[in-house]
C-alpha cells in the first residue's frame, strides 16, 4: 500500500468556490441533502471551479489498493475519512459504509466502511412547503432573498427581452440592446445554496426596462415566498433546478 509524499491546493489561475452551511462535501449525502454534482481530482484546462480539498493532478496522489487507486484529499470531509500521514502533511481517503469490492476495508466500533474514489457536492434540501418569507429587497438592485422551508435562498435579478410563462427555466437569456424598453421581462435565478437556471417571474408591460429592472428583485423574491398558484410553479422551479454554473 502506497501514498504520495504530499497534499496540494487548488492551481494557479483556478477559482475557489466558497460554501455555506447548506452544502456539504460527502459520499454518499447525508440525509436531507441531493447530490448536485460528483467532484474529481482531475481538474480538466476549461474548468473554472476548484475546491480547496481537491488533488488536481490526476494519479499522482492516489492510495493504492492493488489494481485500484483511489483519491488523497487535502482535507477531511463530513462523512468518515482514513487519515494518511506522511511526513507533516497530511492527506486523507474517504470512507463510506457500502461494499465495494477491491476497496480498502477498515472496521472500528461503529462498523466496517470502504475506501471510495467518488465525492459529491451535496445541497441541503428544501421542500416547495413550509416557512416561507422574504424582506423587499432594495430597488434598483439586483439581489434578492426569500426564506423558503426555514431555509435562506439567496439570488439576482434580470430584465430580458425574452417573453415566458411563471415557472419557465432557460440557461441563458438575452438583452435587447438598441431599444432599451423592451427589457421588461422579469428573470431570477438562485446563487445559494446553489445555483439554478434563470426561471421566469413577471413581465411590466407599462413601466418598461426601468420599471423591471426597480422591482424585479422584489417579484423574484416575492414568488419564491408566496402561496399563490403562479407562486408555487415558480418556486418548485427554483427548487428543482440545480444547476452547476
Amino acid at each position: 500500500m502506497a501514498h504520495s509524499a504530499h497534499c496540494i491546493t487548488c492551481p494557479s489561475g483556478y477559482l475557489v468556490v466558497s460554501r455555506d452551511n447548506n452544502t456539504k462535501i460527502s459520499t454518499p449525502c447525508p440525509s436531507g441533502y441531493t447530490a448536485t454534482r460528483t467532484i474529481s481530482h482531475n481538474c480538466s484546462a476549461t474548468d473554472s471551479t476548484c475546491y480547496p480539498e481537491l488533488l488536481c493532478t490526476a494519479g499522482s496522489y492516489d492510495l493504492n489498493v492493488g489494481t485500484n487507486t483511489v483519491p488523497l484529499w487535502s482535507q477531511a470531509f463530513t462523512t468518515k475519512s482514513l487519515k494518511v500521514k506522511s511526513g507533516n502533511t497530511i492527506c486523507y481517503a474517504q470512507m463510506a459504509a457500502d461494499v465495494v469490492s477491491g476497496r480498502l476495508k477498515v472496521k472500528d466500533s461503529s462498523g466496517t466502511t470502504y475506501s471510495h474514489a467518488n465525492i459529491y457536492e451535496c445541497k441541503v434540501n428544501i421542500s416547495a412547503t413550509g416557512t416561507n418569507s422574504y424582506s423587499v429587497p432594495t430597488t434598483n438592485s439586483p439581489n434578492w432573498t426569500a426564506t423558503v422551508d426555514g431555509k435562506t435562498i439567496k439570488g439576482i435579478s434580470f430584465c430580458s427581452n425574452i417573453a415566458s410563462s411563471v415557472g419557465n427555466t432557460l440557461d441563458n437569456i438575452t438583452v435587447d440592446s438598441v431599444t432599451l424598453s423592451n427589457n421588461n421581462q422579469c428573470w431570477c435565478r438562485a446563487t445559494s445554496p446553489y445555483y439554478t437556471k434563470w426561471i421566469y417571474a413577471t413581465v411590466f408591460i407599462d413601466a418598461g426596462y426601468t420599471g423591471c429592472y426597480k422591482s424585479c428583485n422584489e417579484w423574484c423574491a416575492k414568488r419564491a415566498a408566496s402561496t399563490g398558484t403562479y407562486d408555487v410553479t415558480f418556486r418548485n422551479a427554483l427548487i428543482k433546478n440545480l444547476v452547476r454554473t
